[in-house]
């Protein structure tokens, strides 16, 4: 896990890769989940990739990169 952050349900979600890949979708597109839930997968990686950012981006805002 990289990043956790608390969001109201209205966002999308960004979520890149090391190898330049990435997603966004909206939090409307993830299921809810309890407590004993293991999560939900937001971007399939190859052998050699790994996420090296995760952004909840609001409609309307403009979202600034991390370096």
């Amino acid at each position: 896990m990289i990043a956790v952050q608390v969001t109201d349900g209205t966002g999308e979600i960004f979520i890149g890769t090391r190898a330049g890949m990435s997603i966004r979708f909206e939090e409307g597109d993830v299921r809810p989940m309890g407590r004993t839930a293991y999560g939900v997968r937001g971007i399939s990686l190859r052998d050699d990739d790994y996420v090296v950012a995760m952004e909840v981006v609001k409609p309307g805002t403009a979202a600034h990169c991390s370096p």
